[in-house]
């Protein structure tokens, strides 16, 4: 009863965390009309964006490579897909919002805990604290 009951805690924790994000996002571009946003991008020319955008993804998978290593090197073998996918979305999530402890760690916990990573061996990987 008690595991599950942490369990669903946490579960609402989550969805709490998930409506504090989406509101201070609203919060921040409250101030920024679409239309503006639109002309701006409309405005750079296509080798910036598609620079811009090359070197967004190459920063994203070498932020998943931070994690595949520290699992390898707490000896906790995943594969580089799950770890990849627990790590894009943490980053994103954190980058995004902010408070990268409560956020990034969270949802690697939620991951690395379902793939059988203790919760030592989490903050390990965690590269939020």
């Amino acid at each position: 009863m008690g595991k599950k009951l942490l369990h669903n805690l946490s579960s609402l924790f989550g969805f709490l965390l998930l409506g504090l994000s989406i509101w201070a996002i609203a919060n921040e571009l409250r101030v920024y009309n679409y239309r503006d946003v639109l002309s701006s991008l409309a405005s750079l020319s296509p080798n910036r964006l598609y620079l811009a955008i090359g070197l967004t993804t190459v920063n994203y998978l070498v932020m998943t490579g931070y994690d595949f290593l520290a699992c390898r090197y707490i000896r906790h073998p995943l594969s580089y897909p799950k770890v990849a996918f627990a790590s894009f979305i943490s980053h994103c999530v954190s980058n995004t919002v902010g408070f990268a402890f409560l956020t990034g760690s969270a949802i690697r916990d939620r991951f690395y805990s379902h793939w059988g990573l203790e919760a030592i061996a989490i903050v390990w990987v965690s590269d939020e604290w």
